[in-house]
């Protein structure tokens, strides 16, 4: 008996530049015997049989499948032909159905990845044909672009087009009518392309940077397809701590960079480049010749033509602060070892130049330069002054030494000196009844600082005499000798203050202060005298 039938059964083909593409479609609506299937290679496909019985109480009995005398469970395209079903039913006839099977074949186009058409370049020429197969009436194909209708004909459309940016993305459609009745059978694809960035740009402007403070500059790539390759440039120099991130649509993709600018980095360029490694000629970027501030960075100096070896007492120096700042510096300072230094007698501060005249060895020690910006204050490192100088006796008034008859005496002539090495020393004896007469000395009693005159006295014309000695350094001589008058021994005076303490049953302490020497040693002596009581 003849069946009502409505199923979707077609071939299609698109045909791009490539090995072939083909979608079945075709329907057909009609009063027959042979039912149409379709279904893809490798997939799974239905086959309806109908096994409702002429007779209401009737059951089946047996369902058997033909297929032109073969039985295989999957079916290529080689499957495709005409199936027979024949169910036998106990009571009521024999009932045999047919079905016609097409197989959808897809034969490998290397443009087409699921729905996906692409990826193309930028001006690529796409050229896609769809052919209807089968189907009654012959169909008229058509090809549609979002709504935009690019081409329609019957059985077989081509259409070609040149892709520009607005493209990707867009829906591109091969549609298959047999009857306006019916509804279209279509496959619809998506155009894919790759596209180079519209823009490239740092975020925030050019802006100053501050040495040694960590900052994040964010670059914004829009329009890049695929996700692009962001590298951060610092001159030559490749920067490697960066983060990427996306948006959802994939229009937009942000690089950030944290980067820590040093002063040196000053004047040479930060790029943010974007990279299509599919496409040639597409890298963008975006980049600026980086401003850096800083605290000021000072530098202090003995002026020029100055040897700090061959500052010497009496001598006139100066001391030249350097200062590179950004913001720029609007005071600069002098210390010396951390004493403000301020303008006076012998000292001028002339805009960054400290000038010493006549300078002291009071002047040697620890000089600093400070200056100020609106980032802070910047110093310099020590600067150390070595004044050099001849020897000066160390005592500024003559010593007077006592000594007895026959008591030997040591002289320690002390002096202060810079340098203080390869000191050399003279003596010589000096009285209203001898003329000028130099000493000599033995090598073992000269030290650095010091040197050490054995004096003895044998008889009173050795009384009253000055010993004097002069140093000699690389400097100079020593312009006052130091000067030592002896003396004879005065009796010594009495102790005093003596005081009486811890008394007990058989001992005590005794305490007394010495008096006056007489210019000798002295010796103290104890009387102790028993008291008897009656």
């Amino acid at each position: 008996m003849e069946v009502l039938t409505s199923e979707w059964g077609s071939a299609a083909k698109v045909v791009n530049d490539g090995p072939t593409l083909w979608w079945i479609m075709k329907r057909i609506i009609k009063r027959v015997e042979v039912e149409s299937v379709q279904g893809p290679t490798g997939g799974r496909v239905e086959l309806p049989c109908d096994v409702s019985p002429a007779l209401s109480a009737d059951k089946v009995g047996l369902v058997i499948w033909y297929k032109q005398g073969h039985e295989t469970p999957i079916y290529s395209p080689e499957d495709s032909g005409q199936y027979r079903c024949r169910v036998d039913f106990i009571k009521s006839p024999t009932k045999n159905t047919r079905l016609n099977l097409t197989v959808l074949s897809s034969e490998g186009n290397d443009e087409v990845h699921g729905n996906i058409l692409g990826p193309y370049d930028k001006g690529a020429e796409v050229n896609l044909t769809c052919i209807a197969v089968g189907g009654r009436p012959i169909a008229r194909v058509s090809w549609w672009k979002s709504h935009a209708l690019l081409a329609n004909s019957e059985a077989r459309a081509t259409v070609s087009f040149k892709l520009h940016r607005p493209d990707f993305g867009t829906d591109i459609t091969c549609q298959a009518v047999t009857d306006p009745s019916i509804p279209p059978l279509s496959n619809r694809l998506s155009i894919d392309m790759n596209l180079p960035p519209l823009s490239v740009r740092i975020q925030g402007g050019k802006r100053p940077l501050v040495a040694g403070q960590s900052t994040e500059l964010p670059c914004q790539v829009v329009g890049a397809r695929p996700k692009p390759v962001i590298p951060w440039w610092k001159g030559g120099t490749k920067l490697t701590t960066v983060r990427d991130s996306t948006s959802m649509d994939g229009n937009i993709t942000m690089s950030v960079l944290t980067f820590v600018p040093a002063i040196e980095d000053a004047g040479r360029v930060l790029s943010c480049r974007a990279a299509q490694p599919k496409i040639s000629y597409t890298t963008r970027e975006d980049g600026w010749k980086m401003e850096i501030q800083h605290l000021p960075v000072v530098t202090l100096n003995l002026g020029a033509n100055l040897d700090a070896d061959k500052v010497v007492e009496g001598s006139d120096i100066y001391l030249d602060c350097r200062v590179r700042a950004n913001p720029w510096y609007s005071n600069v300072h002098f210390t010396h070892n951390g004493i403000t230094v301020k303008s006076g007698p012998g000292v001028l501060l002339a805009n960054q130049t400290l000038v010493l005249q006549h300078v002291s060895r009071q002047a040697a020690g620890a000089y600093v330069c400070s200056a100020t910006n609106t980032l802070g204050d910047g110093l310099s490192s020590p600067l150390i002054l070595d004044v050099k100088y001849a020897p000066t006796c160390k005592s500024e008034q003559p010593i007077n030494i006592r000594a007895a008859r026959g008591e030997v005496v040591e002289i320690e002539c002390i002096v202060d000196a810079n340098p203080k090495v390869s000191l050399t020393y003279q003596w010589w004896f000096n009285s209203s009844t001898h003329a000028r007469r130099e000493l000599k000395i033995s090598p073992s009693h000269v030290q650095n600082e010091a040197s050490t005159f054995v004096y003895v006295v044998n008889s009173s014309a050795d009384y009253g005499p000055a010993v004097q000695c002069v140093a000699f350094n690389l400097v100079g001589s020593q312009t006052l000798p130091c000067v030592y008058h002896i003396l004879p021994a005065e009796k010594p005076s009495a102790v005093r203050n003596c005081d009486i303490t811890n008394v007990t049953y058989d001992s005590l302490t005794l305490n007394c202060t010495p008096g006056h020497d007489g210019g000798v040693r002295q010796t103290l002596f104890l009387e102790v005298s028993e008291l008897s009581y009656t």
